[in-house]
């Protein structure tokens, strides 16, 4: 505030401004500037594009089968995987201690086709 103001009121006249801080040299060494490479357009056809834009594209894909009942037999979950899509393994996950199997395993499927089928038929399967 300054002397003799009340409060709430603006001075009169030009407001003092702080000078900022001085700025460091400029350096004369350029500064290296690379330019990109073009890459195609990623397409579902141009698979290098796609690898290129997103790194390693893994074509199998791992699904998490759940909520089932320890008395199903491996085979037929085999069978009903094997209907949505083909497969490149099963593994249905085993207690250690007792050997019983616990309520889920792992299909890894060839396709992303085969997963989002096993998906949309299997989610609300009793």
């Amino acid at each position: 505030m300054v002397p003799g103001m009340m409060p709430g009121m603006l001075p009169r006249g030009p407001l003092p401004v702080a000078n900022p801080p001085p700025r460091p040299a400029a350096t004369s060494t350029p500064v290296p500037v690379s330019t990109p490479t073009p890459t195609p357009p990623a397409t579902p056809g141009n698979a290098h594009a796609l690898h290129t834009a997103f790194g390693h594209i893994d074509k199998k894909t791992l699904v998490w089968v759940g909520k089932i009942d320890p008395g199903v037999d491996n085979e037929f979950l085999k069978q009903i995987l094997e209907a949505c899509g083909t497969f490149d393994s099963w593994k249905r996950v085993a207690d250690p201690t007792t050997g019983k199997w616990k309520k889920f395993g792992f299909c890894e499927f060839h396709s992303a086709e085969g997963a989002l089928r096993a998906f949309r038929l299997l989610n609300d399967f009793q």
